[in-house]
């Protein structure tokens, strides 16, 4: 696999799945109600934000490459 694919699939899937075990854990730890529609908008703009950060970090490191 490519290095952008690696990078844009590292930051749409594996951190938005991270980023909502976490969310998911806290709120399990303060005894909140834990229902997974409630995560469902959370994970949605997590991973819209993941697609911009990848292709915003692939790009540094494209430019650290060509400097």
């Amino acid at each position: 696999m490519s290095k952008p694919v690696k990078s844009m699939l590292f930051w749409i899937i594996v951190f938005p799945i991270l980023m909502m075990t976490i969310f998911i854990v806290t709120d399990y730890v303060k005894g909140t109600f834990v229902e997974i529609t409630y995560y469902l908008p959370h994970f949605l703009w997590v991973t819209a934000f993941g697609l911009i950060a990848g292709f915003v970090a692939y790009n540094f490191r494209k430019i650290d490459e060509d400097v």
